[in-house]
């Protein structure tokens, strides 16, 4: 699980363990690119505006480096203080046969 955001990594690691999950955190790209170097996951959660390597980035690495990894869902949530945005699903490129 990736994001900068330490009360928000804070409540899903909670709701991993709970859920019986192991779990691993970074608060930025480089420290998440570094894990997803050495393990492989069976889950990514990734925030797409975090320090270092942005959360699209890594995406594409984890693709290249696993290119079994099935990408089911990637949402986007307005900014904090953003009163004109809202949830929105992001449209994924389709599957190369």
């Amino acid at each position: 699980m990736v994001d900068d955001d330490r009360e928000f990594r804070r409540s899903l690691v909670k709701i991993f363990h709970k859920a019986g999950f192991d779990i691993h955190v970074a608060a930025d790209g480089n420290h998440a690119a570094a894990l997803l170097n050495r393990t492989h996951y069976d889950l990514l959660v990734l925030d797409l505006k975090i320090p270092g390597k942005s959360g699209q980035e890594l995406l594409r690495e984890a693709k290249m480096k696993t290119r079994d990894t099935e990408i089911e869902h990637m949402l986007s949530a307005p900014e904090k203080n953003d009163t004109t945005s809202r949830t929105r699903t992001i449209p994924l490129p389709a599957k190369s046969a």
